[in-house]
Order: C-alpha cells, then structure tokens, then sequence
C-alpha cells in the first residue's frame, strides 16, 4: 500500500469528523476545502477572462496539474463530492446581472454511462451559492463522439445541430461546463439559447484545456504510436 494511503487511513480512524483535503485527501483540518499545499499549487494556475470563440467566457484555472486531477476525479472517479468545491471556485466570478444558470447537457446515453451530468450538478450549486434560478434551459439531441482528438475544425463539424432548446429564456444567462477547450460546444449551445430568448450568454468553466495541455496529449499519441508500431529487423 502506499504511504499516501497509509497516512490518509491512519487520519481517517484516529479523527474520522475532521474535514480532510478534497485534493490530495491527506492533510487533515481544512477550514475550506483545500490544504496549504494544495491550494498553493491550484492557485499557481489562475487562468481568468477567455474566449469561447465570439462570447465572453472565464475559466478559474488552467487544465494542468492539480486541477486536472481535481476535475478527473470530480467526473471519473466518483468523487462528486468534489463538486462543491468546484461550484464555490466558479461561483465566486458570477459578478453581474443574470436571470439564470444554465449548463451544457450531456446527451442521455452518456449520462447512463457515467451516473450524472457533471455540468448539471456544477450549474446547480452555483445557482445555489449565487441566489440565481437554475433552469434546464438546452438538451443534447445528438450522441456526439467525443471531442479530446479532434482539431478546431472538427469538433465545430462534430457540434453541428447538437443542441435544442427546451423552452424560451430571457436576460443574461450564465452557461456552465466543466472544461473549455476551443469552445465549439459552448458555442453551439449558447447559440441555441441566444434562438430561444437570451439577452447574452457569459460562458463559465472551471478550468480551460491550454496549448501546452493539448501539445502534451498530442505528443502522448505520436508516443504511444512510435512504441506500437511494427520495426524492422535487419538479419546480421
């Protein structure tokens, strides 16, 4: 077992109430989610005002390091947990007059697969802390296939028609994903709810995917393909 394991069950049974790390869940006696350590490094990846191609969008954190680990394990490793955490980070950039908090939908066979709507979830405890109505404003009609090894062209292709709107909406309107990349599903979905009503849609992610991010998974590809491919042997 590994010490890191070690310790956190050794935390756990001599002080099982005390609120521990939601990052590395080893130090013990957070007084707001994070240990010293861990929002050291997380804040060292302040991201901040962005783009998803024409709208305004923020992003809290760079998609490296902590953070990354942080939304993996929010979506992928049953932490949900982590949620509150996540929403509190976002919450903290609604500044301004919105009617309502909306998210990008997963498409139904992908909520199946995975138990929950990691974007849901965010937006609905954002709206909470903020005071500002949740409503289910767009849903995914179409199963795309997933986004992380298509170019810019091709996840705008691959977004095309995606989205629906499930009913007319007003004002402002705060959008909320999990991760922003190059912003073709923000967009499509936010262009859904500009046809049914809205004023203006401000895009919030919790972290945005950056080139040295996408350039490191590209090159894990190459990498992985280099060691799978047949050489040849020469006879001596």
């Amino acid at each position: 077992m590994k010490l890191s394991r070690l310790i956190t069950k050794a935390a756990d049974t001599a002080m099982p109430h005390i609120d521990k790390c939601v990052a590395c869940s080893i130090e013990k006696g957070v007084e707001s989610f994070l240990c010293k350590r861990c929002c050291d490094e997380i804040n060292a990846r302040k991201h901040g005002d962005t783009k998803a191609k024409d709208l305004c969008a923020f992003s809290v954190y760079d998609y490296e390091g902590l953070v990354s680990k942080v939304v993996r394990d929010y979506k992928y490793n049953g932490k949900r947990y982590l949620c509150a955490y996540i929403a509190s980070e976002m919450a903290a950039a609604v500044k301004g007059d919105y009617s309502a908090i909306c998210h990008v939908p997963l498409h139904k066979k992908r909520l199946r697969r995975r138990g929950f709507d990691q974007a849901e979830l965010l937006a609905k405890g954002i709206a909470k802390i903020t005071d500002i109505p949740f409503v289910r404003a767009a849903k995914r009609t179409r199963n795309t296939r997933t986004q992380v090894s298509l170019g810019l062209v091709q996840r705008q292709e691959n977004m095309k028609g995606a989205f629906v709107s499930t009913g007319p909406i007003s004002g402002n309107v705060v959008l909320v994903d999990d991760v922003l990349t190059t912003g073709a599903t923000a967009a499509e979905c936010a262009a859904v709810l500009l046809g049914a009503g809205a004023s203006d849609v401000f895009v919030l992610t919790f972290a945005r995917s950056t080139g040295d991010a996408t350039r490191k998974r590209k090159w894990s590809v190459r990498k992985m393909f280099d060691i799978l491919k047949p050489r040849n042997f020469r006879s001596k």
